[in-house]
């Protein structure tokens, strides 16, 4: 088809590439001529029907009858599917598939009974990210027009007298009275939809790519893409005021050993796990105080976990909220804000063999799964500079205290006396003591400044109560300062 037009100088066709276009291959629907080569091969392929062709049919005799084909279909093993709580040890069905449940998830593995063997062959989990659902279709071709509604344009416009000549990027055509505009509007869905007007990329060009420069439109899709890889302004509220780092979970501080495996934690907060778990099971506890708000987050591990070794996530009531012993992560949802446990696991007999785990917990939001060490929330470095004061109970009596102090800053705690005694004090007995919430974890020795010799051996218990290695007299002075880390 093309469009004619008269300048009353000279005449013009303007020849809109591919209407109509020349199939290549046969189709029920299409209307458009057809390449002779196509039509001819297409019936070459044929055979001819005569009784000389009977040559390329069985007879009878070699084919099975309705009853052998049924006979034969019913001998074939048909595979089955069976839900179970463990793996059978006995009775297993080669021909069966066994689902057996993730903790925590509506997912299940799915097993097969091999060579005397049992093989994880896939899970039900559906990852359906990438795909476009019928709402959203809808939505993304409401603008676009139909075939129908293009050619009745066309068809309007066609027979249209020219008054003048434009130039749109490297074309030159003419203008349709009443109509360039809508033509115009048109272009972009010609361009994209095959069997209609190929309109050259130069005449109005979308760039593929962000660009810092470039004056032209931009694909939808770079600028979602572009848009679903920043944080939105929730996400980052979180991360500054409630997170302050997207790993959630604490390491652990110092090297630990426990039942013959040794847990050596890293500069960068990964872990180290080494030996061989015997007498028994060994675990080291990473955190039993975490407290996170009501969500979906994400456990990982940073490495291949396989089931004699697991990377745990508990409530304070021992339910179960997470296990990764395969794969290198679990999603898990919490109602309410929760105190969790966490824990590596290695069962009994289990060599570590070195592996290096990376724990980390972050909100599943957080897309980006790269590991970053744990930091401390804005709440817990506050917690740590405010100073708190306590005070000193005097349990025996004293003719005067010249001087005492009790302060917390987070959790170090200073400590410092100066008093006369009024009455005699036995050996490890409690004199002195401090609150609760000002308490050490284990027994901490104290300095003391006093010249006699029998002050010169006390300590802080962890009842709080401040005790002598000596017996105390009645007007013996006692000066002592002590600093210490409660948990």
């Amino acid at each position: 088809m093309s469009i004619k037009y008269n300048d009353k100088t000279n005449s013009q066709e303007v020849l809109l590439a591919g209407i109509p276009a020349t199939d290549q291959i046969l189709s029920p629907t299409s209307k458009n001529p057809i390449a002779n080569k196509t039509v001819y091969n297409a019936l070459s392929a044929k055979v001819d029907k005569t009784v000389s062709d009977l040559v390329n049919y069985y007879n009878k005799t070699d084919v099975y009858n309705k009853a052998e084909v049924r006979e034969l279909i019913g001998s074939i093993n048909t595979l089955t599917m069976e839900v179970v709580n463990a793996l059978p040890v006995s009775d297993i069905s080669s021909t069966t598939i066994y689902l057996l449940k993730q903790s925590g998830v509506n997912v299940y593995d799915e097993y097969v009974y091999i060579n005397n063997a049992w093989v994880k062959i896939g899970t039900t989990e559906m990852d359906l990210s990438d795909y476009v659902t019928t709402s959203q279709l809808s939505l993304a071709i409401a603008d676009f027009l139909t075939e129908t509604q293009i050619n009745t344009l066309l068809a309007a416009k066609q027979d249209k007298q020219l008054t003048s000549q434009v130039t749109i990027g490297s074309q030159t055509i003419g203008t349709v009275e009443d109509a360039i505009d809508e033509i115009a509007g048109i272009v972009p869905t010609l361009a994209s939809s095959s069997n209609q007007l190929a309109i050259k990329s130069d005449i109005l060009p979308v760039d593929s790519a962000l660009s810092d420069s470039s004056t032209n439109p931009v694909q939808n899709k770079v600028v979602k893409a572009a848009v679903d890889d920043k944080a939105n302004q929730s996400e980052v509220n979180d991360i500054l005021n409630v997170y302050a780092s997207k790993n959630l979970l604490p390491s652990l501080t110092s090297t630990y050993t426990w039942n013959e495996v040794t847990y050596t934690p890293q500069s960068d907060g990964s872990i180290v796990v080494t030996g061989t778990a015997s007498p028994d099971t060994s675990l080291a506890m990473l955190t039993t105080t975490t407290v996170l708000p009501a969500g979906s987050y994400v456990v990982s591990s940073g490495v291949t976990m396989t089931n004699p070794i697991e990377l745990v996530i508990d409530d304070t009531n021992n339910n179960r909220l997470a296990t990764v012993n395969s794969g290198n992560y679990r999603n898990f949802t919490i109602d309410s804000d929760t105190t969790i446990k966490c824990y590596i696991w290695i069962y009994k007999g289990t060599d570590a063999g070195g592996i290096r785990i990376y724990p980390m917990i972050r909100k599943v939001s957080i897309a980006d799964d790269t590991y970053v060490p744990y930091a401390k929330t804005n709440k817990e470095l506050t917690e740590e500079l405010t100073v708190e004061a306590g005070d000193i109970t005097r349990l025996v009596s004293f003719s005067a205290v010249t001087a005492y102090g009790l302060r917390k800053y987070g959790k170090v705690v200073e400590l410092y006396f100066a008093g006369t005694l009024s009455e005699a004090v036995n050996t490890w007995t409690d004199f002195l003591t401090v609150p609760e919430g000002f308490r050490p974890s284990h027994y901490v020795q104290i300095v003391s400044f006093n010249t006699y010799s029998s002050c010169k051996n006390l300590q802080l218990a962890p009842s709080g109560g401040i005790q002598s290695g000596a017996n105390l007299t009645s007007g013996e002075f006692i000066r002592f300062t002590a600093t210490y880390i409660i948990n």
